[in-house]
């Protein structure tokens, strides 16, 4: 598996060499998760059902506490194991989950469709922004799955809100 897409926030990472940390270049990718009873899919999975959601999103022009909910379309999930040095000074293996995004460009103002708003949908533009190191998202940063209806209008897609499903 490459890594291609990780190498796009090489530069946001701290260098673990000096502290002597091993990071393994694989990773293990799959097609579905369940996070709290709600299963969410990618697109590669056999439906993309299920692959729309909204997360947490930092654009790099806000502050770092800034985070907004922003409609994106999951690609694949994947697993990475790293070597970590524990409170006993002994080796153990952490495992980290991502999902590996596509977030969906917002809508130019003025093509701005407000009827929308009033019934929990919004509109979105149908392309994606540039890829960049925001693409890989901790699981933990998904907020919920939502609907869209694609290119139901001209360069638009119609995103509508679903509830999110907590199973105890």
């Amino acid at each position: 598996m490459s890594l291609d897409y990780l190498e796009i926030g090489k530069d946001e990472y701290v260098d673990l060499s000096r502290n002597n940390v091993k990071v393994d270049p694989r990773i293990v990718k799959f097609n579905s998760i369940s996070i709290l009873g709600q299963k969410y899919n990618t697109r590669e999975a056999t439906s993309a059902r299920g692959s729309y959601i909204q997360a947490y999103f930092r654009d790099n022009n806000q502050s770092e506490e800034d985070y907004q909910l922003r409609p994106a379309q999951i690609q694949y999930f994947f697993r990475h194991s790293l070597q970590v040095m524990n409170n006993e000074n002994t080796l153990e293996t952490a495992t980290f989950t991502f999902a590996y995004v596509r977030w969906y460009k917002d809508l130019n103002i003025e093509a701005h469709v407000t009827t929308f708003d009033s019934i929990n949908t919004k509109c979105i533009s149908n392309t994606f922004i540039d890829r960049s190191y925001m693409d890989i998202l901790p699981v933990h940063c998904i907020h919920s799955p939502i609907g869209m209806y694609i290119n139901k209008l001209a360069n638009c897609n119609i995103v509508i809100n679903l509830p999110r499903r907590i199973v105890e």
